[in-house]
């Protein structure tokens, strides 16, 4: 294994264990939980990993480790799971019987999805182009993406994941 995977991979596992959700001290066993408890959780990890994934990939390419043929090939990677779990999502919104607080998170799972989704597409776009302006869409949606994840998750205002990467 390169040092550049067993880095990423000891950062991804650091950044998972400093910085996943919050576990109460008195968290109901997992055979009480309700699926959509246990989706959620499993969601929200994906959504923050999926952040992180955008932000090796750019932060790759522009140290020059990537080139701009390997950053789309894995961003592109990175969209069509985008895509796969906002259609699942879409899915899920259109269960019976769902309660109001899991459709109102998976609204905004789907939005935050959205946001990285859009994120994605400057990351592309800058790495075919080099164009000051794609750089800035993409720092924009960067900021807005890592914002609305601070908030669905409710990490820690103080955690700047990778905030001046890129820039």
């Amino acid at each position: 294994m390169s040092w550049h995977r067993e880095w990423m991979c000891s950062l991804l596992l650091a950044i998972a264990l400093a910085a996943g959700p919050r576990l109460s001290a008195q968290a109901p066993p997992v055979e009480q939980e309700a699926p959509l408890a246990i989706i959620g959780a499993l969601s929200g990890s994906n959504l923050y990993l999926t952040y992180i994934a955008l932000e090796s990939v750019a932060e790759n390419f522009s140290c020059g480790n990537y080139t701009s043929a390997q950053a789309s090939t894995l961003t592109k990677s990175i969209v069509k799971l985008i895509e796969g779990t906002r259609s699942k999502l879409l899915n899920a919104r259109r269960l019976e019987n769902i309660s109001a607080s899991d459709e109102e998170f998976i609204t905004a799972l789907d939005q935050a999805y959205a946001i990285l989704h859009t994120e994605a597409g400057h990351l592309l776009a800058y790495s075919g182009s080099l164009d000051a302006d794609d750089l800035s869409n993409f720092l924009d949606a960067k900021h807005r993406s890592w914002e609305k994840i601070q908030q669905l998750l409710g990490l820690d205002k103080s955690i700047l994941l990778l905030e001046e990467s890129v820039e």
